[in-house]
């Protein structure tokens, strides 16, 4: 067996004893879905994004992540039309 043959099956053995985790901290969402912890928590203030609380921390469940990420909204900015400028 060649080195990256057992290279590779080390890697699928830690990915099929590793848990998967149904639910993040804030902190790992936001990691997660590539946004500052200030704007995911905005998301999940405006409840845009459902956490769920277990004694002191807060929890954002993974589904709830891809369903935000898959889900289409337009930006809040309002996008004004550019004016050509003649020269």
């Amino acid at each position: 067996m060649s080195r990256v043959s057992r290279v590779l099956v080390r890697i699928i053995a830690r990915m099929r004893t590793t848990p998967v985790r149904i639910a993040v901290s804030q902190s790992e969402a936001a990691e997660m879905v590539g946004l500052s912890l200030r704007t995911l928590q905005n998301f999940i203030r405006s409840k845009q994004i459902p956490v769920r609380k277990i004694g002191r921390r807060t929890l954002v469940e993974v589904s709830a992540l891809e369903v935000f990420v898959s889900t289409d909204r337009s930006s809040s900015i309002a996008r004004v039309p550019s004016q050509s400028i003649s020269i």
